[in-house]
């Protein structure tokens, strides 16, 4: 039985609401998007996947329109504390966290009414910002949004958006692209944008900028160019190859359970017949005699983050795991926490040999260090805001998984200490915590 409390509010930098202590910024749901699991709405449809987290943070403060939350993004983006002209450090963080939230919160006019108004204040520093959650949100097919662009802004400025968006666009005659059998929302999106301003567009140089996008329309997305990408077989693949593919491809809709395989395609489409195939390529580099895990050079964490993360979304193949426990024990990884992490996503369930291997091979102060980071990710029990996340992320039941496991198995006190209440989703029913509710 929920109890309610009659509570003063205090306006803080717009609708800001604080409550007795209890306080609900306008980037709070952005900050809780990693724990929230993709949509699995077609592209051309609104991204509900934040609207029940909206929906729960309304009703702790008591308010029963989910619609609340929106309205707090609203002024905290359009308030009279507008931080579009700020050049204080963080504010583009906070602007990228609300407008996040504002494109994943569903189909209200308001979001879109916002993101316009946004698009449209004089001397805003983070244009970039608003239009790329602008074309996430906008209703297909975009005319509103294609007509302001090029109504409203210099050929300059065009041209640079337009550049930037064919990054993210398709192209049917890129082998790269061709390579991609599973597009992602922000990839079909762009690419309809881009087409919807070729429509429109007069400037030569905005219209060269563009070039020829591949539109998806309201279609099932169709096979691209002929080949299939087979003429980038001659070409040297490097072993962070798949990782430019990660931001361009669906996340997976397997349980949080079974493998991620969402590289899979992208991954021997790329390696084309050679032996061992990306997995393998990544392993040689991995555990090769001069590894990249014993250099700190510049850009060497950002390579072995992406020859990671590659790992972990390549299915279920055994060669996976064997290649992150090999390099979770290397003595000289200087990436041992990244390792764990890319452990954590690709270990089979129930996870037993990546448990005991952490409790009997890594030193207890390291250990605890580990489980810090992944009690950030993890679902809380007795935690309202938790409990209004109806559709956790992989990451957070995996790491919930994965320190239910380690709990039972860990021996030092003061890492048993830290350990806490944490909701085991039980790899059997991931249904279980709506049931108690």
């Amino acid at each position: 039985m929920r109890i309610r409390c009659v509570f003063l509010t205090v306006l803080v930098l717009g609708m800001r609401v604080t409550s007795f202590g209890q306080y609900i910024s306008p980037t709070d749901s952005g900050v809780r998007i990693h724990k929230v699991a993709p949509t699995a709405r077609p592209w051309y449809e609104p991204d509900d996947s934040l609207m029940s987290l909206n929906a729960g943070l309304s009703a702790g403060l008591g308010f029963e329109n989910a619609d609340w939350m929106i309205r707090n993004m609203k002024d905290g983006l359009l308030g009279k504390e507008a931080p579009f002209a700020s050049t204080l450090s963080g504010t583009r963080k906070y602007i990228m966290r609300i407008s996040d939230a504002l494109h994943r919160s569903g189909d209200s006019p308001e979001i879109t009414n916002t993101l316009h108004q946004s698009l449209l204040i004089p001397n805003n520093l983070y244009l970039d910002i608003i239009l790329h959650a602008y074309i996430l949100a906008s209703p297909v097919p975009m005319t509103v949004l294609a007509e302001t662009v090029v109504k409203e802004f210099p050929a300059g400025q065009r041209k640079a958006w337009y550049a930037e968006a064919t990054e993210k666009a398709l192209y049917g005659d890129s082998w790269e692209d061709c390579l991609i059998d599973r597009p992602s929302r922000e990839v079909l999106r762009y690419s309809h944008f881009l087409n919807r301003v070729k429509a429109l567009e007069t400037d030569p140089e905005c219209l060269r900028v563009i070039g020829n996008p591949f539109d998806p329309g309201r279609e099932v997305f169709p096979t691209l160019a002929p080949g299939g990408g087979k003429e980038g077989g001659e070409r040297r693949v490097a072993p962070n190859g798949a990782a430019q593919f990660i931001s361009r491809i669906a996340p997976t809709s397997r349980p949080w359970y079974e493998a991620d395989d969402s590289l899979r395609t992208v991954n021997a489409r790329l390696a084309h017949g050679r032996d061992g195939g990306m997995v393998g390529l990544i392993g040689a580099e991995l555990l090769s005699r001069d590894t990249p895990l014993a250099r700190t050079t510049g850009g060497t964490p950002e390579y072995v983050a992406e020859l990671l993360g590659t790992l972990w979304r390549s299915g279920d193949s055994p060669e996976i795991t064997n290649i992150l426990h090999q390099a979770l024990l290397a003595p000289t990884n200087h990436y041992r926490e990244a390792t764990f992490r890319a452990y954590v996503m690709a270990s089979p369930v129930p996870m037993t040999a990546l448990a005991e291997t952490v409790v009997k091979e890594i030193p207890p102060e390291e250990r605890d260090t580990w489980y810090a980071g992944a009690r950030s990710k993890r679902l809380r029990a007795h935690d309202w805001i938790m409990g209004s996340i109806d559709r956790p992320s992989r990451e957070a039941l995996r790491c919930s998984h994965f320190l239910n496991l380690i709990k039972a198995i860990e021996t030092d006190p003061e890492c048993l200490r830290g350990l806490g209440d944490i909701v085991d989703p039980k790899w059997e029913c991931q249904q279980e915590r709506k049931d108690k509710k």
